[in-house]
Parts: structure tokens; C-alpha cells; sequence
């Protein structure tokens, strides 16, 4: 009778073929559980670090005309890529402003004050600013962007 098995050379290369897709398995599967209790995506578990590590605050808010500036100071190394600027009377917005930057050129660095100017109507009426800052970052291969806690300063502009 003749028969033949595989080769030695052979042999080894399907082991390392199949360790190999063994391992990719285990990877992809290892990614998904970890994802499930990070609470998603990486993104989202990096906003959360991000966001705790943010600090700033309205230095000073000043009123002329219909305009409304706010000058903001940072107390962290993050750059803010957004900030979001509202005014408010009586819980109600009426007006909403958008500064939008890039990571490049952001709206406020790290460190760093920011002479913010917006458009209120009726001005006499505000009582609360609030501003909303936001972070560009890169986590891995995505590009995540997120919104922290707004920061809230009462005004009395009458």
C-alpha cells in the first residue's frame, strides 16, 4: 500500500496560517468586548478623559451696543477646536453663537485668553451666559469630537 501524509514544510505553514486567523479572531472579538464596557466607540471613552481634564472660566464679560464679549481663559493644555456662546433670559436663548477653529488653529490654546464677541438682541434682558467648549482629537484612526460641560455665568447688564 502507498500511502502519503503532508509534508513537513507544508505542515507548517497551515499551523501558521491557522494561528495566525486563530489570532486576528481573538483580536477583533477582544476589541468588541472592550468596547461594550469602555461605552463604545473610542471616541466616546476618550471624551470622557478628555472632558475631566478640561478646565476653564469666563474672566470677564463686558457689553457694548448689541455685542456681547466674553473673555475666557484656559487652565489646561487642551485647545479648544469649538465654543459655543448663548445668552439667555429667563431660561430661554436668544442668541447663539458658534466659534468654530481647527486643531491646527484653535479657537482658544491651552494656557491661553480668548476675546470672544457676539450679537445679542436686546441685551438689557440677558441674565445668564453660558459657553459650551469643544475638542477636536485623534484616538487612534478616528477623528472624534465632542462637547464638554457648558460653564455658566450669571450677567446683570441693566
Amino acid at each position: 500500500m502507498n500511502k502519503r501524509g503532508l509534508s513537513p514544510l507544508i505542515a507548517t505553514v497551515l499551523i501558521i496560517a491557522f494561528t495566525v486567523v486563530l489570532a486576528s479572531l481573538l483580536i477583533v472579538w477582544v476589541r468588541g468586548i472592550n468596547n461594550e464596557f469602555m461605552g463604545g466607540s473610542l471616541c466616546e471613552y476618550g471624551a470622557n478623559v478628555k472632558c475631566t481634564n478640561i478646565n476653564f472660566k469666563i474672566v470677564r464679560v463686558e457689553s457694548f451696543d448689541n455685542n456681547i464679549t466674553v473673555t475666557l481663559f484656559s487652565n489646561s493644555n487642551a485647545d479648544f477646536t469649538t465654543i459655543v456662546l448663548q445668552a439667555f433670559s429667563q431660561g430661554v436663548v436668544v442668541s447663539s453663537t458658534s466659534f468654530e477653529g481647527t486643531v491646527q488653529e484653535p479657537v482658544i490654546r491651552g494656557f491661553e485668553n480668548a476675546f470672544l464677541t457676539f450679537n445679542v438682541p436686546n441685551l438689557n434682558e440677558v441674565d445668564e451666559i453660558r459657553v459650551i467648549p469643544g475638542l477636536t482629537f485623534k484616538r487612534e484612526n478616528e477623528i472624534c469630537e465632542l462637547f464638554c460641560e457648558r460653564v455658566v455665568k450669571e450677567v446683570d447688564f441693566s
